[in-house]
């Protein structure tokens, strides 16, 4: 993940005025110049210029929230224990430094924690979570990897 696209993605996401249907959704994609790929009717997923895949997620023609994974690290099945403790605390600190770099264009989040401590959202599913709020969204930054099968990701989150 480069620090600078990075930053750039958050800076699009912090300028978008929310609204939450589908067809907002498709004027913003193209607006955004997303590349649609192949995806299920529930979510429609996209590859911008730099490669960064995004994945819109629908309830019927509801928005019901943006995934845009900045780094994945998919071979785990192949890691040793050890090495995938190692991955994990890699992808930990790259949490870390991202969050310190975004505050600098969000503030300081409302939260920023892992999945245990008290204040974490309950519609969220991820190791770590950094928390800002807008006027009609939420913007997070979470480090996922959800079984020991899955990828480690660092991707951003908008939702209503």
């Amino acid at each position: 993940m480069d620090r600078n696209e990075m930053l750039s993605v958050a800076k699009i996401l912090l300028n978008i005025e929310w609204q939450w249907d589908r067809s907002w959704w498709d004027s913003l994609a193209s607006e955004l110049n997303l590349n649609s790929t192949k995806s299920p009717e529930s979510r429609r997923s996209y590859v911008d210029a730099n490669g960064y895949l995004w994945s819109a997620y629908f309830d019927r023609d509801k928005l019901e929230f943006l995934e845009i994974n900045m780094l994945i690290f998919e071979d785990v099945e192949s890691l040793s224990n050890s090495t995938y403790k190692e991955k994990a605390d890699e992808f930990s600190q790259k949490f870390k430094d991202a969050v310190h770099d975004l505050i600098a264009i969000f503030g300081n989040p409302i939260f920023s924690d892992s999945w245990a401590a008290e204040g974490f959202p309950d519609d969220q599913d991820a190791i770590w979570l950094a928390l800002w709020k807008g006027e009609n969204a939420r913007l997070m930054l979470e480090q996922k990897n959800e079984a020991r099968d899955l990828p480690f990701r660092l991707c951003f989150i908008v939702a209503p």
